[in-house]
C-alpha cells in the first residue's frame, strides 16, 4: 500500500517532493502545497511492541505486506504500530506505520485503541518510522488514566448503541458476519466505543468496525487490565507520575487530603491539617479512592466492563485525594508534617501509665498497608536504629548474617500486660513452641522468703517445747514420769535430745538466713515481667 500524505491525485507527496528526480513544475507547486502541515500527527494505536522477542514473528505474520520486515525486527521495546487519522490519512491509507518511544528512559502507559501525538525526525526522513509522544489528552468527561476512547467527545454516550445508530445509517448493509459480531460484542449499554461520530462521514478508522477489531487483535491488549480507576486532582507546582491501574507518585508539599480546603462554591485555602514551609513530600500509592469519598462512581460500559463514570454531572468532589486511612498502600516522605495526627492509631500505654510520646512536626518516612514485609536476603543484615547515646537513650534491633537477633536499648517492654490465669499467660513466649510458664521473680522471692521464715519460726518454737517438755517428763531425775520406777538412760536420752533441738534450731535459722540473702540472685538485673 501507498504510504505518506497523499494528494487527491493518489501522490505520495512527501517522497516526491525530496526526490532528486522531481522538476520544479506546476505538480512540484501542489505537492510543497500538499505536504505542509502539523509537526504533531494524531494516530490511533494498532498494537504496543512490550516484547519484541516474543511479539515479532506474530506481528510479521499480522503485517507480512505492510510493513518493512528488517525495520519491525529491530523495533526497541515500547514502540507502537499506529494509523495516522490526521487529515483523514487512514481514509486513503490504512497502513500501521512503526514509531518508537521518544524518550529513552521514561515510557509512558498506552494502549491499542488510544490516541497518541505522533511525529517524524524531519520532512526527509523515512515515512516507515517516527515517534510517538504522548497519549493525547481529551476533555473531563472522555479522558480517563486507565483508557480513553478519544471518539467518545463526538457525541453523547448515553445515546442509541453504536450498531442502533449505524443501523440508522444504513451503514450496516452487507457488513461481513465477523464484522457485525465485533460490533455486537461492543453493543451493551452505556459509555460506548464509537468510530468518529458513529456516521460513514464522520469515521476516525476507514473500517465501520477498525476500534473493535483492534481491541480484539492487538498483542498487547492481553497485557492491559481495564477497570475503574480514580482522577487524581494535582496542585498546580506538583510533579505527577501516574499509572493506568490506580498507582501513582506525587512529589510536592505535605497534603492530607484535598488540595485545597472545598467551600461550598469555592476553594478556600491551603487545609489546616497541612504544613506549608519546608515541608517537600512525596507520596507513593497504590489503590486511591478505595473508601467513599475519595472513591470514583463506577460505570458498566458498552463492552460490559467497569469503567469510572465520568458524567460532569455528579462528579465526585473529593474522587482520588489522598485518604491515610483506606488508601491501599502508601510509602509517603514528607520534610515536615503531623505525622501522629495523619497517622496515628491508639498505642498502648508504658509503664507507670505513661503515654508514648506524640509527634507533631519535623521529617517523616510512612509505610503503610495491610502487609507490610522487612526482607534481607540469606546472607544480608537489617538494621533499625534510633540514634543516641550508647547508655542513655539509643536503641536498635541488630539481625545479623548468622540469624542473631539483638534488641537494645535503655528500656524493652513486650506486650502490653494481657494477663490471663496464672500459667494460663499467652502473649510472651521465648523460644519457638514454648509451653512453660514464666516465673515471676519477685513473687518467688517473696514466696521463698516466707517459707523460710515460717520454716524458722516452726524449728524455734519446736525446740522450745521440746526443752520445755523433757524435764518435767523426767522427774525426779533418773524416773519414768509419775510411776515411780528408775529408768535407767533416760536422763542422758534427755539431755541430748535437748542439745540436740537446740543445736538443730541454730543451724536451720543461719541455714535459712543464708539462703533468704541469697534469693535476690535469681532477679534480672535489666528485666522486668508483670
Amino acid at each position: 500500500m501507498t504510504r505518506g500524505i497523499l494528494t487527491t491525485r493518489g501522490i505520495n507527496v512527501q517522497r516526491r517532493v525530496f526526490s532528486s528526480q522531481t522538476d520544479r513544475d506546476d505538480e512540484y507547486l501542489d505537492q510543497v502545497g500538499t505536504a505542509s502541515g502539523s509537526f504533531l500527527k494524531r494516530a490511533v494505536v494498532v498494537d504496543v511492541i512490550f516484547d519484541p522477542p516474543t511479539q515479532i514473528k506474530l506481528l510479521l505474520e499480522r503485517f507480512n505486506e505492510d510493513i518493512d520486515a528488517a525495520l519491525l525486527r529491530a523495533a526497541p521495546r515500547n514502540s507502537i504500530l499506529a494509523r495516522v487519522v490526521s487529515q483523514g490519512v487512514d481514509k486513503r491509507d490504512q497502513t500501521p506505520l512503526l514509531f518508537y518511544p521518544t524518550l529513552s528512559h521514561t515510557h509512558q502507559p498506552l494502549k491499542p485503541g488510544e490516541h497518541v501525538w505522533v511525529f517524524f525526525e524531519s520532512d526527509r526522513s523515512t515515512l516507515e518510522q517516527g515517534f510517538w509522544l504522548s497519549r493525547i489528552v481529551e476533555p473531563r468527561d472522555v479522558d480517563d488514566p486507565n483508557f480513553t476512547h478519544a471518539d467518545r467527545k463526538f457525541s453523547d454516550q448515553r445515546e442509541k448503541t453504536t450498531v442502533q445508530r449505524l443501523e440508522e445509517e444504513g451503514a450496516l448493509a452487507g457488513l461481513s458476519a465477523a464484522s457485525r459480531s465485533r460490533l455486537e460484542r461492543a453493543g451493551g449499554s452505556g459509555p460506548r466505543f464509537p468510530n468518529g461520530g458513529d456516521t460513514e462521514a464522520s469515521f476516525t478508522l476507514a473500517g465501520i468496525d477498525d476500534y473493535e477489531r483492534i481491541a480484539a487483535e492487538a498483542d498487547a491488549g492481553e497485557a492491559i487490565v481495564l477497570e475503574p480507576v480514580p482522577r487524581f486532582s494535582k496542585r498546580p507546582a506538583d510533579w505527577v507520575a501516574e499509572g493506568s491501574n490506580n498507582s501513582i507518585i506525587v512529589l510536592g508539599i505535605d497534603r492530607t487530603g484535598a488540595p485545597l480546603q472545598r467551600g461550598s462554591s469555592a476553594l478556600e485555602g491551603f487545609p489546616e491539617t497541612d504544613k506549608r514551609q519546608a515541608a517537600g513530600m512525596f507520596d507513593i500509592v497504590a489503590g486511591r479512592g478505595t473508601e467513599s469519598p475519595t472513591a470514583a462512581k463506577e460505570v458498566t460500559n458498552a463492552r460490559r466492563l467497569l469503567e469510572t463514570d465520568k458524567q460532569l454531572s455528579g462528579e465526585p468532589r473529593a474522587e482520588g485525594d489522598p485518604d491515610f486511612e483506606n488508601d491501599a498502600a502508601r510509602l509517603y516522605g514528607a520534610m515536615d508534617t503531623d505525622v501522629d495526627a495523619n497517622f496515628g492509631k491508639p498505642l498502648p500505654k508504658l509503664n507507670g501509665g505513661a503515654e508514648p510520646v506524640k509527634v507533631s512536626e519535623g521529617p517523616v518516612v510512612v509505610a503503610k498497608s495491610d502487609h507490610v514485609r522487612v526482607i534481607a536476603r540469606e546472607d544480608g543484615t537489617i538494621r533499625i536504629v534510633k540514634e543516641g547515646d550508647e547508655n542513655v537513650d539509643r536503641a536498635v534491633v541488630i539481625i545479623e548474617p548468622d540469624g542473631t537477633i539483638m534488641i537494645d536499648g535503655p528500656r524493652v517492654i513486650l506486650g502490653s500486660g494481657i494477663e490471663k490465669a496464672h500459667g494460663a499467660g499467652g502473649q510472651v513466649f521465648l523460644g519457638r513452641d514454648a509451653s512453660e510458664s514464666i516465673v515471676l521473680g519477685d513473687t518467688l522471692r517473696s514466696l521463698l522468703d516466707e517459707y523460710t521464715t515460717k520454716l524458722n519460726v516452726n524449728i524455734d518454737a519446736f525446740a522450745t517445747a521440746l526443752q520445755r517438755a523433757l524435764p518435767a517428763f523426767v522427774s525426779p531425775p533418773g524416773n519414768f514420769g509419775n510411776l515411780g520406777a528408775p529408768v535407767p538412760g533416760v536422763t542422758g536420752i534427755a539431755t541430748a535430745l535437748i542439745s540436740a533441738s537446740a543445736t538443730l534450731k541454730a543451724s536451720v535459722l543461719a541455714t535459712t538466713n543464708s539462703f533468704k540473702a541469697k534469693t535476690n540472685t535469681i532477679l534480672s538485673k535489666n528485666g522486668k515481667t508483670k
